[in-house]
C-alpha cells in the first residue's frame, strides 16, 4: 500500500489563527504549522486562545507543529542578547506543550555570520549548539521535540557543514530540511545531501519553490526545484514525516501546489 506523508498549511502570524485553522482544512490539508511569531502569534497571545484553538482542531482532525520566529539570534556573541532569546525561545516550547504539539522548529539564523574572523564563527556556532541542547532538554521535560530548520540568507548559518556542526554537537537535536533553502545554497545537490546525511533525524519538511537566488516561496512547478527528484530521494529513504507547504503567492497556487506534491508521491 501506497504511504503518504501528512501536509500542513503554515497559519499566518498576521492573521486571526482561527480563520488560518479553518482555511487550512478547507484547502485541503491534514494539519497545520502555527506560526508562533508576531504579531498574532505570539505564545502568550495563542495561549489566550488555547481553549478555543483546541477545540478547533478536534472539530476539524487535525493536528499541529509549531513554527517559531525565523530571526532569534540563538547564537549570538553578546550573552545578554542570546539571553533573551532564549527566553523568547522557551515561552514557544511552553506554549506548544499546552497545545499538546509535539514538534517545534527553530532556524540555524545568526547574522553573526557575517564576520569572517574565525575564532568569532567558532564561538557563534558553539553558542548555538549551547542554546539548542537546552531547549532540547526543555522540551524532553514537555515532551516536545525541538527541529533545526537550515537556512539561506547571506550571512545566516547556511553551509552544510555549519549546520552539521550543530546537529552532530547537540544530543536530540532533530532535523527540519527547507528544500527552497537548500536550493538556493547548493542546488539540487544540497537537498540530497541534507536528505541522505540526516536521513534518521529528518523529521519535518518544507517544500516551496525559487529559481535559486532568492527565497520567493512560490508555486511548485513557477521555479527551478525539480520535485519528481525530490520525493524520489524522500520515498528513496521511507520518509515518513510530515510536509509543510510554504507557498504565499495565493490560495489557489497553494492548493495546486497540494495537488501536483500528492500525484508526485503517487506516481514518483
Amino acid at each position: 500500500m501506497l504511504y503518504m506523508p501528512e501536509f500542513g498549511y503554515l497559519t499566518n502570524p498576521t492573521r486571526d489563527i482561527l480563520k488560518e485553522i479553518k482555511l487550512a482544512k478547507k484547502l485541503g490539508f491534514d494539519f497545520v504549522e502555527i506560526g508562533m511569531e508576531g504579531p498574532l502569534g505570539f505564545p502568550e497571545i495563542v495561549l489566550e486562545r488555547k481553549k478555543e484553538i483546541l477545540n478547533l482542531l478536534k472539530k476539524q482532525g487535525m493536528n499541529a507543529i509549531a513554527h517559531t520566529s525565523w530571526f532569534m539570534e540563538l547564537g549570538a556573541l553578546h550573552e545578554g542578547v542570546r539571553d533573551a532569546w532564549l527566553n523568547e525561545a522557551k515561552k514557544a516550547i511552553w506554549a506548544s506543550a499546552e497545545l499538546g504539539i509535539e514538534l517545534v522548529n527553530f532556524h540555524a539564523h545568526s547574522m553573526g555570520m557575517f564576520l569572517r574572523n574565525k575564532k568569532s564563527k567558532k564561538q557563534l556556532l558553539k553558542n548555538f549548539s549551547e542554546s539548542m541542547k537546552e531547549l532540547v532538554e526543555l522540551g524532553k521535560r514537555f515532551g516536545v521535540k525541538i527541529m533545526l530548520e537550515n537556512t539561506a540568507g547571506k550571512g545566516e548559518i547556511r553551509e552544510f557543514d555549519d549546520f552539521r556542526y550543530i546537529i552532530e554537537h547537540t544530543k536530540n537535536l532533530y532535523v527540519h530540511l527547507d528544500v527552497g533553502h537548500a536550493f538556493i545554497v547548493g542546488g539540487m545537490h544540497e537537498i540530497s545531501k541534507y536528505i541522505r546525511r540526516f536521513r534518521k533525524k529528518l523529521v519535518h519538511i518544507h517544500i516551496h519553490d525559487n529559481h535559486g537566488e532568492e527565497d520567493e516561496h512560490l508555486a511548485l512547478g513557477m521555479g527551478n526545484i525539480d520535485y519528481e527528484d525530490v520525493v524520489r530521494e524522500l520515498k528513496r529513504i521511507g520518509y515518513n514525516g510530515t510536509i509543510t507547504l510554504e507557498v504565499f503567492t495565493g490560495n489557489d497556487v497553494l492548493k495546486e501546489s497540494l495537488r501536483l506534491v500528492k500525484k508526485l508521491w503517487k506516481i514518483t
